[in-house]
């Protein structure tokens, strides 16, 4: 390793201090501290953009988290919404047999079941088979021949009433479905046809 020849490096030190104009060196001064500043201020900027570009990022996460609890609440709320009603159950049939229909309604007629298994009455209850009939007369309660005008006031939990058309509908080619009508225990409107297709109604009087 070559030896340093100090006396040479510190006459160049001084030969480059000498050429300085130090007359100008505040302004000199100046404009590296203000190249300083701008440095940092800079740096502090691209911290800052980074800082809320992270923020941005972590608000859209959150947001996209309550959006999800919000819909799942949601769905949770109908289902409860819907728990009773989804208990209710329709069937019906062709009665051929006069010994099972209300005095006065001669056979053949549509015999539809409206079965409530949940654990609440539900109210109002009438059917309807195909959608220009008029509501079925009421055959309350199972097993009996006592008729009644719709709407069937209220069925009990595990409880079960027939009604039966007047006439046999129309034969128009296409089948007959039945569809029930009522309210359940918290006052909210359902119809539920006989495919399984349960609808909340705003208004009772719709169909």
């Amino acid at each position: 390793m070559p030896d340093i020849e100090w006396g040479h490096v510190w006459e160049r030190v001084r030969s480059a201090f000498a050429e300085v104009d130090w007359g100008d060196a505040p302004t000199w001064m100046a404009t590296v501290l203000a190249a300083l500043a701008a440095l940092a201020a800079w740096r502090a900027f691209r911290g800052q953009r980074r800082q809320l570009a992270e923020q941005r990022t972590f608000i859209a996460d959150q947001i996209e988290v309550l959006e999800f609890q919000r819909a799942e609440l949601h769905a949770a709320a109908q289902d409860r919404r819907r728990a009773q009603a989804r208990l209710v159950e329709l069937s019906s049939g062709l009665a051929e047999d006069a010994d099972t229909l209300p005095e006065g309604v001669e056979p053949p007629v549509f015999v539809a079941s409206v079965t409530n298994s949940s654990r609440e009455a539900i109210r109002e209850v009438d059917v309807r088979f195909g959608p220009d009939s008029e509501p079925a007369e009421v055959v309350e309660p199972f097993g009996t021949r006592r008729g009644s005008k719709p709407p069937y006031a209220l069925l009990g939990p595990r409880r079960g009433v027939n009604f039966v058309s007047a006439t046999l509908p129309e034969d128009d080619g296409r089948p007959v479905v039945a569809v029930v009508r009522f309210t359940d225990h918290q006052g909210v409107h359902w119809r539920l046809d006989e495919d399984g297709g349960l609808t909340e109604l705003d208004d009772r009087d719709a169909w």
